[in-house]
């Protein structure tokens, strides 16, 4: 489809545009996913989409309009926690959380990419993005079983929380450097 550049921010830049910075722990199931149609209204494929989907490189599909061709849908994970700590949280977004509350968390730039899907299919939009990215210590978010520190901007629009960035998140090893950066935030 495209080509995926990242930029890296450091942890100052991440905590500053977080409107959120909690402690948290996963909760099962941890990843969910939202699946979301791209299917244009009045499509031969409402209600039944599923697989085999419309391939743009196929010169076979051309001659199809719109409404003929089976798009694949967005499919968007998310996260669940439950917040252990507040440690930062900024304007109106701390009615939206508090401790001992089950949160979902979208990743981050999921928006972006539901647009460049929508468009790549819909429009054969090619764009490579680029992406805010941070280097954490954590390998594997879906394998760390440990309360981590989350990183968070507030989605106001789906009333939740999604990642900062790709990887805002932190072990709580590292709590003296997060802790440091949030002061600097402040």
């Amino acid at each position: 489809m495209t080509e995926i550049s990242f930029e890296a921010l450091p942890l100052g830049e991440v905590m500053s545009a977080s409107d959120a910075v909690v402690v948290a722990k996963r909760l099962e199931p941890f990843v969910q996913c939202n699946t979301l149609c791209v299917l244009p209204k009045g499509s031969q494929f409402e209600g039944k989409n599923a697989p085999p989907y419309y391939d743009p490189d196929d010169c076979e599909n051309e001659e199809k309009s719109l409404l003929e061709k089976n798009f694949p849908p967005f499919i968007s994970p998310y996260y669940q926690f439950e917040v252990l700590e507040l440690l930062r949280v900024t304007g109106d977004e701390a009615d939206f959380i508090g401790e001992g509350d089950t949160i979902k968390v979208l990743e981050a730039h999921w928006h972006h990419r539901f647009d460049a899907h929508k468009r790549y299919y819909l429009e054969g939009v090619r764009k490579s993005p680029l992406y805010a990215k941070y280097a954490t210590s954590i390998e594997d978010v879906e394998r760390y079983l440990s309360p981590l520190i989350l990183m968070m901007r507030f989605n106001a629009e789906n009333q939740c929380f999604e990642l900062t960035t790709l990887r805002s998140y932190e072990s709580l090893s590292c709590w003296r450097e997060v802790g440091l950066s949030l002061a600097e935030a402040v």
